[in-house]
């Protein structure tokens, strides 16, 4: 079986990911010393996401089906996180806007993204 001393981290994922745990690691301090977001963290957020994701997605046909299932709910997933984040920072008083509109949205793509990934595995399991 293929090992960790296998993987080729000279690649533009190790990088991305990398920054994305570095954003997590950050929004962990951030949450834990009740300090709001920034418009920073907005922008970098985005591109963290956008990189990450899109540093992925050509190559992600060419694993078996139930990784591909799992990495698409993700995308979902990661609209979501992002669109909260873009809430949290510039929703309207009054709840009408569109920053709400957009997580909106993003809330129906995190329901469906949870259906394709919770049936496809379940059904998996279940035939299993």
């Amino acid at each position: 079986g293929a090992s960790i001393e296998d993987l080729t981290w000279r690649h533009s994922q190790t990088t991305w990911a990398v920054a994305a745990c570095m954003l997590w690691l950050f929004e962990v301090w951030r949450f834990a010393n009740v300090v709001p977001p920034t418009e920073l963290e907005v922008a970098v957020a985005g591109l963290v996401y956008l990189g990450l994701y899109s540093s992925r997605y050509q190559e992600i046909v060419q694993l078996p089906q139930h990784y591909r299932v799992t990495f698409y709910a993700s995308c979902g997933w990661a609209l979501y996180s992002y669109a909260s984040l873009v809430h949290v920072m510039v929703g309207s008083p009054s709840g009408v806007g569109a920053a709400e509109a957009f997580h909106g949205a993003a809330s129906a793509v995190f329901v469906g993204s949870c259906a394709y990934f919770y049936h496809f595995h379940w059904s998996r399991m279940y035939r299993h």
